[in-house]
């Protein structure tokens, strides 16, 4: 019932949008942005380290996702008889027969959760986790996957990106934090020194 609800509830708006939101380039310019402001606050080392992280994180989540999949083989709503005519479904549907879990929302929830931590910042973690939910519920509304599957993908993301952060957090300090522009004042003039003699 409720993945009609969504998938009955279309535009040809809204159909763009959604799939907008699908398309994995349109994602760019959010992991883009955790890049750089990653990059403001500890450096090009913490770049480096972020975008290596990430990385690893996207290939664990994607290899995961298609253990699940072909483990539970729960077939997408449009391959299932008795959903496919009452469904209304995008111009390019997905090749994998199988949707349990769900690749976009795993993968949009390890990039959002990942980078929420990194960057601790309460307007940065809400605006990540509403576009990672944009994400996974773009996957329901085309009809491709069962409310449960996005779900699934997000908690399997997001207990990926926590395991990832926890790993990131025993990097030491000194390999990715950004070094002072300029010397303390106790660098110049070190404590102990004596007053000037006149």
């Amino acid at each position: 019932q409720v993945l009609l609800s969504v998938n009955g509830f279309h535009s040809p708006a809204w159909d763009s949008i959604m799939s907008s939101l699908s398309e994995e380039w349109t994602w760019i310019p959010v992991i883009g942005a955790i890049f750089w402001l990653v990059h403001l606050r500890q450096g090009w080392r913490g770049l480096v380290l972020s975008v290596l992280c990430t990385g690893a994180l996207y290939g664990v989540t994607a290899v995961g996702v298609k253990v699940i999949k072909h483990s539970a083989e729960r077939l997408r709503p449009f391959l299932q008889g008795e959903l496919a005519p009452l469904l209304h479904l995008p111009d390019h549907l997905p090749h994998s027969a199988y949707g349990f879990v769900s690749t976009h929302s795993a993968a949009a929830f390890a990039f959002a959760v990942f980078g929420a931590l990194l960057l601790r910042r309460r307007w940065s973690t809400l605006s990540l986790l509403c576009w990672a939910g944009a994400v996974a519920y773009s996957r329901v509304y085309l009809g491709v996957h069962f409310p449960g599957d996005v779900i699934g993908g997000a908690l399997w993301g997001s207990a990926l990106a926590g395991i990832a952060y926890t790993l990131w957090r025993f990097i030491p300090s000194r390999l990715y934090v950004r070094p002072p522009l300029l010397p303390s004042v106790e660098a110049i003039v070190p404590a102990h020194a004596g007053s000037p003699t006149l």
